[in-house]
């Protein structure tokens, strides 16, 4: 029953907790090729934050 607007906000919030559980991993795991893979995930989750944020701002915040 949630609008667009708190629709986009949950998923913001969801792609910046993806994007920073990638970042702790790269800290926990030794393998280099994992590290690069959570290195590469996390830049991909804050692409899809990006979007969102412009989404978000140009539906609430358009000038009219």
């Amino acid at each position: 029953g949630a609008g667009l607007q708190d629709a986009l906000i949950f998923a913001i919030k969801r792609e910046q907790e993806a994007m920073e559980f990638y970042s702790k991993m790269m800290g926990v795991l030794r393998g280099r090729t994992a590290k690069a893979l959570c290195q590469k995930l996390a830049q991909e989750e804050l692409r899809h934050k990006y979007k969102l944020e412009v989404l978000y701002d140009d539906t609430f915040y358009a000038e009219t």
